[in-house]
């Protein structure tokens, strides 16, 4: 389902939001996996898992929905 842009975001043209999105999406990607990556080195020494916030994908996916992502922008 597309979200609508929020309209306080001004300025911005369809082309822009386009790739600011999939900016925004190839980030998501990059932090999802050194997250899951530092994840597993915690699960192998026994440390516990990093939350999510240090990584700032909750920040990325808020960006994407103002922006006017769709879900499939941000989730795996």
């Amino acid at each position: 389902m597309r979200q609508t842009p929020d309209p306080a975001i001004t300025g911005l043209g369809d082309d822009d939001r386009k790739l600011l999105i999939a900016g925004l999406t190839s980030l998501r990607e990059v932090r999802g996996r050194q997250w899951r990556e530092t994840c597993d080195r915690a699960t192998k020494t026994g440390a516990a898992e990093p939350p999510l916030l240090t990584y700032g994908i909750d920040d990325i996916k808020l960006l994407a929905r103002r922006l006017g992502g769709e879900a499939r922008h941000w989730t795996e």
